[in-house]
């Protein structure tokens, strides 16, 4: 440093390098002066100020004339003084060469700032202390901000809790009715013999209750996501007998519409997963391929194995994807047909939840297509599970309830009514 070579110098009495050390000094001193954003304090041996630049004077509000000789005490808080943190600060730099430090400092009006420095011993030619330097930088507007996200992150977190909570709760106070409504739908259409139009109410009552469970239940799962906590219970399964079943289950619906729907799985293919969730995987893919696939139109369902990967395929013939929004495809509440008078219902949480199931499973989903017009084709893509099928597990006598004494319990009247009315049937 400056200084070091200028002692290094004095000791040649020559009025030549005097000279040079006065002048050495006397721009370090300017240098030492002109920083403005780190004040620069010399110390004596005993941690009393000898002397500090500009800066000092600016960050901590005192005259330098006023504190010399004074501890570097008057700078630190009470509770610090109280601590004695400048003595076991300076015999820190004295074990290990320097000490650092993040705390709360004290103006001279009493106000607090947050500050970083670092305490460095200074010695003599001969290797005797001459006294201590600390370097000083005002972080309060670094440590307020910081201060300010962590806050804003805990309140985020707690918003998040509560919004959990309530979901719970709303998802619970909606099915309740939902229940309700679907069991009575049953029992209306076991009277469609008396009048048909009966049995067309039931089916309908039935089928939008089924609609809006599943939007309460896609609300669920996608709050579960953001949240991660969804939880796979992973076993040995085999794809193609689930492929057929959700192509079974959607197979009325496709009906409904006039659309072809099959499915080529001609063998097993055995994969570790979550039976439930990839069964929601393929039914949100595959009602998502019906539900924009016109009458006289067709859906495709395809498992095979490639590469030790299991592959599910689905493909239709419906409008297809625009190039600029099949990026965003599997993203959640997106939509390309996002107005309000839009043909197509839907929240647009069905495939980013597919997507997320996917990844839990290491896999991936990827959807391609040519552009409107071309029909798209949506493929999950899962790691094969080398295993066997395991043995059926024999059929259980079928439980029968006549002659048994029943007592219907439920939360609501509604609940209890439809319970007996069902039961009332089955004597």
């Amino acid at each position: 440093t400056l200084v070091g070579i200028a002692k290094e110098m004095a000791l040649w009495d020559t009025p030549f390098l005097v000279n040079n050390v006065r002048e050495a000094d006397a721009l370090y001193a300017r240098v030492v002066d002109s920083l403005q954003d780190h004040a620069v304090i010399l110390l004596d041996a005993e941690g009393r100020i000898r002397d500090w630049n500009r800066a000092a004077g600016t960050i901590f509000g005192h005259a330098l004339e006023a504190v010399r000789g004074m501890s570097a005490e008057i700078l630190l808080t009470p509770e610090d003084r109280a601590a004695d943190v400048l003595e076991n600060e300076l015999a820190l730099a004295l074990t290990q060469g320097s000490a650092r430090d993040d705390r709360w400092l004290m103006r001279q009006d009493g106000t607090r700032l947050r500050a970083e420095g670092v305490v460095t011993p200074l010695f003599s030619a001969s290797g005797a202390l001459t006294g201590f330097s600390k370097i000083i930088r005002d972080s309060t507007p670094a440590y307020e901000a910081q201060q300010a996200l962590r806050q804003g992150k805990e309140e985020a977190e707690r918003a998040n809790e509560l919004k959990d909570q309530f979901l719970a709760v709303l998802s619970h106070e909606l099915r309740s009715p939902l229940s309700a409504i679907t069991g009575w739908a049953d029992i209306l259409s076991n009277f469609s013999d008396a009048h048909p139009m009966l049995g067309k109410a039931a089916a309908v009552i039935r089928r939008n209750a089924q609609l809006q469970g599943r939007m309460i239940n896609d609300l669920l799962d996608m709050s579960a996501v953001a949240a991660g906590k969804l939880v796979l219970q992973t076993a040995p399964l085999d794809l193609s007998a689930l492929a057929s079943e959700s192509v079974l289950g959607a197979l009325h619906e496709a009906q409904g519409k006039g659309v072809a729907l099959n499915c080529a799985a001609p063998e097993p293919v055995w994969i570790a997963g979550d039976a439930q969730r990839l069964a929601q995987v393929l039914t949100n893919l595959i009602g998502n391929a019906i539900k924009f696939t016109d009458g006289g139109g067709r859906v495709d369902v395809q498992v095979e194995v490639a590469d030790g990967e299991a592959l599910l395929r689905v493909q239709d013939t419906g409008r297809g994807i625009s190039p600029e929004f099949l990026p965003y495809v599997f993203d959640r509440l997106r939509q390309e047909d996002g107005s309000s008078t839009r043909k197509v219902g839907g929240l647009g949480l069905g495939l980013a939840i597919a997507r997320a199931i996917a990844q839990l499973h290491k896999g991936r989903i990827s959807a391609a297509s040519p552009g409107p017009g071309g029909g798209p084709a949506s493929s999950c893509a899962c790691r094969c599970w080398p295993t066997r099928p395991c043995r059926r597990r024999r059929a259980r006598r079928r439980w029968s309830c006549r002659r048994r004494r029943c007592r219907a319990c439920g939360c609501c009247w509604s609940t209890t009514r439809r319970m007996r009315a069902k039961w009332a049937r089955w004597r």
